[in-house]
């Protein structure tokens, strides 16, 4: 029992760097999580984001995700409507695997400013910055050892003889990210590159002065939106993500159908995507008003679907905007909401 938990502890220590930050196929509706330069979108003057994911559903060691983040445009009036914007905003995550026994808390506090280029507005670039809070927990309590078991099984309330475990620590660390934006009577396009986490913060579950250092993570990202009628649009979506030694590249389109006049209306979305050596996953979203919906479920084309447990993830966005009534109509059909 004692090599299992060691053997978790272990996994967790040298993997768990990667899946500590949080990684969606929905990238396209949780924008805060991958550049702090998308803080504040120009499109609109509030917005909420939440997403749910449970990765490996079914399995003891289940990943369940959640998400909540807001951002919002500062000093209106007095940047203008369009050409400069000011945008704040925070972000929140709660994580838990094993049973719940391994939890993870991630927040940040994100704020970008962005100004067009060109005197029509049609090309745009912005800088932000993010602070970020980790904090990871591991409940020893619910976990077993070979000296804790005895003729009636094992017994919790006796000592483990593992005196060099400890909880993790909490962390600091910042972000930052530069994008650039173009918007055009048929096509809009997104382009942005950022990085976290620069000053590698130090991850451990030992008792040693040394730790882990949780390195650093790169991100590109790209969205291209083309109106093909007064009732459809493409949008194509795409974002590469490195760290460590471990990356991976998701791409995919989305077709939209519907119209949006001043926060009313209704559009249909239905996409498909794939994430490299690893899953393809259909997307479907509805947007009613305000509201808009997706939904992605994975299905595995990894070397993982070929063991006797078949992977099973889903994961649920939820998006609350309250649009810049400025804007031209058809600028409002929109579905990646960057």
């Amino acid at each position: 029992m004692k090599k299992t938990i060691f053997t978790i502890l272990f996994v967790f220590a040298i993997t768990a760097i990667n899946a500590q930050d949080p990684n969606f196929s929905q990238f396209f509706a949780s924008p805060l999580t991958i550049n702090p330069a998308l803080t504040g979108s120009p499109n609109a003057d509030l917005r909420v984001f939440s997403n749910y994911r449970q990765q490996w559903l079914g399995n003891n060691t289940s990943y369940n995700t959640g998400t909540l983040s807001v951002d919002s445009r500062l000093f209106k009036e007095q940047l203008g409507e369009m050409n400069h914007v000011l945008g704040v905003g925070g972000f929140f995550m709660r994580d838990q695997s094993l049973n719940g026994f391994f939890k993870s808390t991630y927040a940040s506090l994100n704020a970008s400013y962005s100004m067009a280029i060109d005197e029509d507005g049609e090309h745009n670039i912005g800088i932000g910055m993010a602070g970020i809070y980790g904090d990871r927990r591991l409940d020893f309590t619910q976990l077993t050892f070979s000296e804790q078991f005895g003729s009636g099984g094992f017994n919790t309330a006796l000592p483990t003889g593992e005196s060099s475990l400890t909880t993790l620590k909490s962390y600091m660390s910042v972000a930052s990210g530069l994008v650039y934006r173009y918007r055009g009577d048929e096509t809009n396009i997104d382009f942005g590159v950022s990085g976290y986490h620069y000053n590698n913060p130090k991850q451990s579950f030992l008792s040693d002065s040394l730790g882990n250092s949780l390195p650093t993570r790169f991100v590109a990202h790209f969205n291209m939106e083309n109106y093909l009628s007064e009732n459809f649009s493409l949008s194509t979506n795409a974002i590469y993500q490195t760290q460590a030694n471990q990356s991976y590249l998701a791409a995919g389109a989305i077709l939209n159908y519907g119209t949006m006049d001043q926060n009313e209306g209704k559009i249909f979305s239905v996409g498909l995507f794939m994430r490299s050596d690893d899953a393809i996953y259909p997307y479907a979203g509805l947007i009613v008003d305000r509201l808009q919906f997706g939904l992605t479920y994975d299905v595995a084309v990894s070397n993982f679907k070929t063991s006797s447990y078949t992977p099973r993830t889903w994961e649920l966005s939820v998006i609350y905007q309250l649009a810049n009534r400025n804007l031209k109509e058809r600028k409002l059909m929109r579905c990646s909401r960057w």
